[in-house]
Formats: C-alpha cells, structure tokens, sequence
C-alpha cells in the first residue's frame, strides 16, 4: 500500500469577482490580501479604459439588423458612427460576410455578430461565422468584429473600438 502524498498545494483564496460588462474575472490567489489587491487592480484599470472610451467615442449608436431587406432599407448614413448588432440566423448565414463588408464599408464604429451557439446548429453555422471573423481580423483598417452571444451592445466591443480610434490619431 502507498501512502497519500501531502500535496503542497493549498486551498487557493478567491477574492471578489470582477464583472466586465457580461464577462467575470475570478482572481484566485493563495495570499488573500495580494488576491484582493490584483482584484481591485483589475477593477481600476477597466474602470480607466472605460472612462476613456466614454471620452472618446460619443453615445453609442447602434444599429441592430439579420436580414439584407433591413440592411437595403437602411441609409448610408445610418450605419456612419454607428455600432452595428447583427443576429446571426439559418436564413443569413451565407449572407454574413456581405453585412459585415458592407458595414465597414460604410464606416460602422464596430460590429458585433449575435449567435447563441445553438441555432443555426453549431455544425452549420461556425464555418460561416469564423470565416466573417477572420476575415475581419486580417484587414485591421476597417471596424472591428466580435462574436457574443447577446443582442446588447457589448463593451468589449466600444472598448475595441475606442482603442483603434486612439491608434489611428496617433499615428496622424
């Protein structure tokens, strides 16, 4: 028979959780006061990049649309300055790449793509969804594009945004 090993490890202490907008930060640190001390760290330093988003960017507009009726019935200068919402649905899917072109296009602040993973069904849906995605990602000139699973404006998404916008001042 072998006997139990001690472990080193001890119970890891979990300070406050730090909400994001939807997102949670669970800081779990053996030593309670440098745990509570990177909690309230974190909650400063989101505390700032908000606040300067919130300086930066004026009141968010957004602009929530899934089908390309909506999308034509749209001005152009709705989508200017404006954060764009689209619901990811099994009617729109092979039509999302042309929404999101066309969104940067006419010079959207932001767009964020809405699917709860489940429908369209996962199988079906990810290739479409993650194409959109990295399409975006390799041309960084336009707006940015995010994946949530909510309708609400995520703020992660202005937070993205406002973070470019001070890139591209700098370097003008």
């Amino acid at each position: 028979m072998s006997a139990a090993i001690p472990s080193r490890r001890t119970e890891a202490v979990r300070a406050r959780d730090v909400k994001l907008g939807s997102a949670t930060v669970h800081v779990s640190i053996r030593d309670p006061r440098l745990a509570q001390r990177v909690a309230t760290g974190i909650e400063r330093a989101v505390a700032q990049v908000r606040a300067r988003c919130e300086a930066e960017l004026p009141p968010p507009r957004v602009v929530r649309f899934r089908t390309k009726r909506r999308l034509d019935g749209l001005e152009g200068a709705a989508l200017l300055d404006a954060f764009v919402v689209i619901e990811v649905t099994p009617n729109n899917l092979r039509k999302l790449a042309s929404f999101v072109d066309r969104a940067r296009a006419a010079g959207a602040l932001g767009i964020q793509l809405a699917w709860d993973g489940r429908t369209p069904p996962r199988d079906r849906a990810e290739r479409y969804v993650f194409a959109v995605l990295e399409r975006c990602r390799a041309t960084p000139d336009g707006a940015p594009c995010i994946l949530t699973t909510e309708c609400d404006l995520s703020p992660g998404l202005r937070i993205t945004a406002s973070h470019r916008a001070s890139k591209r001042k700098a370097q003008e």
